[in-house]
């Protein structure tokens, strides 16, 4: 399954690697860190998207998307049934991608839904 094309927060420095989110071709929607070796795709609905962000926006938490801070400051991002798909990325990173949230940049993504 090829994504479409990435897209990322406005507040992501120029060239810098980033929370990266895309719609794939089966209506999903699909989040990655650019920077991860690995390649971890989380892959979610746009339901899921919409709560994660709408949790973000009032800062409660997210009933389809875990997020955890580790105590070196890297937030990981996993479904609670598929740890497999943790996504992690650093709290600059996400931050970039949180002020993103809060600007409706994509909020496309969960009007899918």
């Amino acid at each position: 399954m090829h994504p479409g094309k990435w897209q990322t927060s406005s507040y992501c420095g120029e060239g810098d690697a980033c929370v990266n989110v895309t719609a794939d071709r089966h209506g999903g929607v699909l989040l990655t860190e650019s920077s991860d070796p690995d390649g971890v795709i989380l892959h979610t609905t746009p339901e899921a998207f919409a709560a994660l962000t709408h949790a973000l926006r009032t800062d409660t938490p997210s009933p389809h998307i875990r997020i955890t801070r580790t105590p070196d400051g890297l937030v990981r991002l996993h479904h609670p049934h598929t740890p497999e798909q943790t996504v992690t990325t650093t709290a600059d990173k996400w931050h970039a991608f949180t002020l993103g949230v809060l600007d409706g940049e994509f909020d496309h993504l969960g009007a899918r839904a």
